[in-house]
């Protein structure tokens, strides 16, 4: 049972880690990818609506195959 508590608590390795920066009409993102001397970052925005923010999310999901995507969010008020 400690074994399986252990495995749990892994933390899992992160296709890209992304940071989101809310805001009312626009949300700003950066992400990383790679590490090290191969890693780059990419920046740009998604309209902050439901819609644009899942297609922006189901996007990445098939760019990075379903793995995990670690996100910093930065807001000062609700959900995104």
């Amino acid at each position: 049972m400690e074994q399986q508590a252990a495995a749990a608590a892994v933390e899992p390795e992160y296709a890209v880690t992304v940071a989101i920066d809310w805001a009312d009409k626009k949300n700003y993102w950066s992400l990383k990818v790679g590490n090290g001397k191969d890693s780059r970052i990419e920046r740009g925005s998604v309209d902050n609506t439901p819609e644009a923010v899942d297609v922006w999310v189901m996007g990445l999901s098939r760019r990075f195959n379903q793995q995990p995507i670690a996100v910093a969010l930065e807001q000062r008020r609700g959900p995104l």
